[in-house]
């Protein structure tokens, strides 16, 4: 059976995404861990789980804007808010500069969630259902 060419490309690109963001995480201490994903969290559109301690942030490596929307559709309303993007152009990645500060976004995005389990409310502000009244 011959190695099919998209899939071995594919993991080359998850390969330098994985490489540079454990280059970028000496400089981000909220960082506990980078991986590539499992094969169950594959399945369900992550390439590379980054742990930290409040939550995880998922990183997907796609090569067309097509594929994009794709994951965007099948996604949106589960782990596309907390997944970084990362597009490559035959083996160049776009925009690597900005991927700390988006990587950054999500965690924030993390953060708030925590707070506001904390808090009892949703991201919008909103006492959430169930939660006593001060």
């Amino acid at each position: 059976m011959s190695p099919n060419p998209a899939h071995e490309l594919g993991k080359a690109r998850e390969m330098t995404t994985l490489e540079l963001i454990q280059s970028m995480a000496t400089s981000m201490p909220w960082i506990l861990a980078v991986r590539l994903a499992t094969r169950n969290e594959d399945r369900a559109g992550k390439d590379i789980v980054i742990e930290t301690a409040h939550g995880e942030v998922y990183v997907q490596v796609k090569g067309c804007i097509r594929s994009v929307q794709e994951w965007r559709k099948l996604y949106r309303d589960s782990i596309a808010p907390h997944c970084v993007m990362v597009r490559f152009k035959d083996a160049k990645m776009l925009d690597p500069e900005t991927l700390s500060k988006r990587l950054v976004a999500v965690y924030q995005l993390r953060i708030r969630e925590h707070w506001a389990r904390v808090a009892g409310v949703d991201i919008g502000g909103r006492r959430r259902p169930g939660m006593p009244l001060d």
